[in-house]
């Protein structure tokens, strides 16, 4: 740390030995929780259980129970399985402030998007948009693990964890081989892999008894999915149908617009065949030339 006069103020923490031990302790926690939370809903749920294994209650059940909270009680909550916050009771009232320490816990990634399942030119694949700051480049032809959940029909929320284990499957996304690449190498890097072409290969193996019918990669992914997780399509399906009501009603209560109505968009967009970067450049055309009315 630096001072106004930036003097340090502290010594070098690799030449305090007495704590190297402890900077190393951390650094292989620290590591494996990356490996076990790849999501916000797994990096809730690993908060949570590290905060209990220390001593910490759960604040809805201290509600529930009618429990009143004094000086020096621990006390967790999770906010949709996706956040976490944890509070350690002072002695002066909350009107008089708090001391607050955030992180954000999501990370880039690529998001599948609904039905993003499709077969083409002998491989099946994801349809997918990323999130966060990502360098397209570095994601293609590397091993990639999907994780998530899955709610079935019935409301049975299945995680889904494929590609983390020795003898899992593992996605990756394809890439040109060098003397397939000339154009591609004269691009700047960021303009190298579009995000349209971050779709994900999950699968070449047709189904035993596909007799070379088209789609049957896609229907043998469908198989296995069902097979491991009890996941069939139409609970896919099911999960889509719902989170699309569940964003009208909120649409619905908090605007005075209705959901759907077009006399009440600019434009609406099938991003899929475009792709993300293809419609941020139609989206932002037009922002331009409605500014210039």
């Amino acid at each position: 740390m630096l001072g106004k006069n930036l003097e340090a103020m502290y010594p070098y923490v690799w030449e305090r030995e007495e704590d190297q031990e402890k900077i190393q302790e951390f650094s292989e926690n620290y590591k494996l929780f990356l490996n076990t939370c790849k999501t916000e809903r797994e990096s809730a749920a690993k908060i949570a259980s590290l905060a209990r294994e220390a001593g910490f209650m759960d604040l809805d059940a201290c509600f529930k129970d009618g429990k009143k909270l004094k000086k020096g009680d621990k006390v967790y909550t999770l906010r949709r399985n996706k956040a976490a916050a944890l509070f350690v009771i002072g002695e002066r009232p909350l009107r008089e402030g708090m001391h607050l320490i955030a992180a954000h816990m999501d990370s880039p990634r690529l998001d599948v998007r609904a039905n993003p399942l499709y077969e083409k030119e002998g491989v099946s694949l994801f349809k997918t948009h990323y999130y966060g700051g990502i360098k397209k480049y570095q994601w293609a032809t590397i091993p990639l693990a999907l994780h998530g959940i899955v709610v079935k029909k019935n409301g049975e929320r299945i995680p889904v964890s494929i590609g983390e284990e020795e003898n899992d499957p593992v996605f990756y996304i394809s890439d040109l081989p060098k003397h397939l690449s000339s154009e591609q190498s004269q691009k700047t890097m960021s303009d190298g892999i579009k995000g349209e072409d971050l779709n994900i290969i999950v699968g070449s193996i047709p189904l035993p008894d596909g007799n070379g019918k088209e789609g049957q990669i896609r229907k043998n992914i469908l198989r296995i999915l069902e097979e491991r997780y009890d996941i069939s399509e139409s609970d896919a399906y099911s999960k889509m149908r719902r989170h699309d009501k569940s964003r009208k009603q909120y649409h619905n209560k908090y605007s005075d617009f209705k959901w759907g109505d077009a006399r009440y968009y600019d434009m609406c967009i099938n991003s899929s065949p475009l792709g993300v970067d293809k419609t941020v450049n139609v989206l932002e055309n037009y922002v331009k030339e409605r500014t210039r009315e």
